[in-house]
């Protein structure tokens, strides 16, 4: 067992000696990294993610990644109203949850595009993209490029969606994974621009709420790849003398 400790409060504070909350030799490793992080589709609430991977026979038409994404952001906010009584200058609060918003962008390539990517579920549940174009009686997508879904006007895109994001770092751990509900694409755009080496899409989606969960309880991720990961992970951390 190491006996450096990094220093955590006042009371072991080491200027100029040690770190500051943990041991910071391995944080090109254990930090998160672009390259390792990952974004993929589901159905509307995280619960329904078990059920699905056991009655779906398309097993690998579920879950699909955003293969070429540049970037996500999300925001989590919840309204404050403060309050206060007449004769007390002193402040409370009343608050309410807000909906989250968030929005990513990809490369436009011969694939799946965002707005097709985001419904892969309701594809593999419901079999061929004619049978989505029948159930919604709308113009989605035509047989050259049944890739590329474009109408947001239709009413496929009125059924809600989520959408899964995975942390992790360059040891091969998860540092995390949230999940957003009942998401609904609330706008699309793309440009084209002369002189550009790629072209763009993005989206703006809004969402009920974003639940952290673990990846292994969900996807019983107990198998020998991970297995070796968490011995590359346990023999870093002997590496650097933290256990």
């Amino acid at each position: 067992m190491s006996t450096r400790q990094p220093s955590k409060t006042l009371m072991n504070y080491r200027f100029g000696e040690e770190y500051i909350a943990r041991l910071n030799e391995d944080s090109a490793l254990t930090s998160a990294h672009p390259d390792d992080c990952a974004l993929f589709a589901g159905p509307p609430r995280l619960e329904m993610i078990p059920d699905i991977i056991n009655n779906t026979a398309a097993r690998e038409n579920i879950f699909k990644l955003f293969g070429t994404f540049q970037s996500i952001q999300f925001s989590n906010a919840q309204t404050v109203v403060p309050i206060k009584s007449i004769g007390s200058s002193r402040y409370f609060y009343f608050t309410s949850n807000n909906p989250i918003s968030f929005g990513f962008s990809t490369i436009m390539l011969k694939t799946d595009n965002l707005a097709k990517v985001i419904y892969t579920n309701l594809l593999a549940i419901s079999g061929a993209p004619e049978s989505i174009d029948a159930a919604f009686k709308d113009y989605i997508f035509n047989k050259v490029s049944d890739h590329m879904w474009f109408n947001i006007e239709s009413e496929l895109f009125s059924v809600p969606f989520g959408l899964g994001i995975l942390w992790s770092n360059k040891e091969r751990s998860f540092l995390g994974a949230a999940y957003i509900e009942n998401a609904l694409l609330v706008s699309y755009s793309t440009e084209i621009t002369s002189g550009r080496q790629m072209l763009m899409e993005s989206g703006s989606f809004i969402g009920d709420r974003i639940r952290p969960f673990a990846i292994e309880d969900i996807f019983n991720s107990n198998t020998e790849e991970t297995n070796i990961f968490r011995d590359f992970s346990n023999s870093v951390k002997k590496y650097f003398g933290y256990e």
